[in-house]
């Protein structure tokens, strides 16, 4: 029997204390603490162009610490019509892999072909559903391998390695994802108080985190996410990674601490049902795909329907009523649930357009309905 720390149901009084302890537990257990004094420091705009169906910016984002600066090439498709909801992803490859377009400059991944992931950035039909999209390279935030953290953000910020909670560098791309958001406020069209946080994979992870400590994200997306992100670590199933198999091969990722509890699920004090819980009310949306057993498809269906009294408590819609929250996928392509929402589709590890279609579902939901109750 899966058995996880339960959520409470809270008096509106008690909820803000009991969010600030769960936020605590996963800054001290999981991704370590994000430093304070950070901040975006600057935005040049570098080109303005039309494309089809609105228009292409390229932005140069400085951000800054108290150790120094960096500029972040941040790549922006603006629909027509105003003012817009904004989606902010980090991408893997580059801007310039996210799209054809030949004026799109060449970042560090230069062995990396033009256009070559474009079928994961549907900019199309994107700006097709009214939705601006803003993405920046994840590597240009923090370098995706141990021993580099001083070159990236964290470099900007004092940083002990030995720090058993000093953030990793999935903190590294929460906060990026924050301060590319902030960069928006400098393209005109764009809603500041209609922004989602979406990432693939491990950069799902980052937008959990993300949305879970900067409330200005109105929803979140994350796509194949798995350990560490919207997978539960006491589900166990065939195939699934583990706390141990991934701190082994990515222990840059996160806080020191998480390595301490491979093969020892059941005493981390928090679950990513929790993780999801601390986004409540704000709009969440969990996608899986059903050949991606690395990711546990399962167990992050499983992590939603355990949040789902999160959102019950704003008087808000789960997915525990989906086929009485029993322990199957729910119909392969469906969006089902409320704010919180959840869909798997056929296939394996990759961010389709199929998955972009229903996260814009659940954004749209959530632009839409009304606020939930306090």
């Amino acid at each position: 029997m899966l058995e996880l720390p339960p959520i409470p149901r809270l008096r509106p009084e008690d909820r803000a204390a009991r969010r600030s302890g769960l936020l605590d537990l996963f800054e001290s257990h999981v991704y370590g603490r994000t430093p304070a004094g950070g901040h975006l420091d600057r935005v040049a705009v570098r080109t303005d162009e039309p494309v089809d169906g609105g228009r292409r910016v390229e932005l140069d984002v400085t951000v800054a610490g108290p150790r120094g600066e960096r500029t972040v090439p941040v790549l922006v498709h603006v629909p027509e019509g105003a003012p817009v909801a904004v989606v902010v992803a980090l991408n893997f490859a580059g801007n310039h892999a996210t799209t054809p377009a030949p004026g799109v400059r060449i970042g560090r991944n230069r062995d990396v072909a033009r256009g070559s992931r474009a079928s994961r950035w549907p900019y199309r039909a994107i700006l097709g559903r009214g939705y601006a999209v803003a993405t920046a390279h994840y590597e240009d935030f923090e370098i995706d391998s141990p021993g580099h953290a001083v070159e990236g953000v964290r470099g900007l910020f004092s940083h002990d390695p030995r720090d058993p909670h000093g953030w990793g560098a999935i903190g590294a791309w929460a906060w990026g994802l924050s301060r590319v958001f902030e960069a928006m406020a400098g393209v005109p069209g764009f809603e500041p108080g209609a922004a989602v946080a979406l990432g693939h994979s491990r950069l799902g992870k980052a937008a959990l985190w993300a949305g879970a400590q900067d409330g200005r994200f109105a929803a979140v997306v994350a796509n194949d996410s798995g350990c560490g992100g919207a997978g539960l670590h006491r589900h166990r199933a065939p195939g699934k990674e583990t706390i141990a198999a991934i701190t082994a091969r990515f222990p840059h990722w996160f806080a020191p601490t998480f390595a301490g509890y491979a093969d020892r699920e059941a005493d981390l004090p928090v679950d990513a049902h929790e993780l999801l819980a601390l986004i409540a009310p704000r709009a969440v949306h969990v996608a899986s795909a059903v050949e991606d057993l690395w990711a546990d498809p399962l167990g992050e269906y499983l992590a939603t329907v355990a949040a789902s009294p999160a959102y019950e408590a704003f008087g808000l819609t789960g997915t525990r009523s989906v086929d009485e929250g029993s322990a199957v996928l729910p119909t392969l392509g469906q969006r089902v649930g409320g704010r919180l929402s959840y869909h798997a589709r056929p296939g394996g590890h990759d961010l389709t357009a199929q998955d972009w279609e229903l996260a814009l579902d659940a954004a749209d939901d959530a632009f839409t309905a009304e606020a939930a109750p306090s």
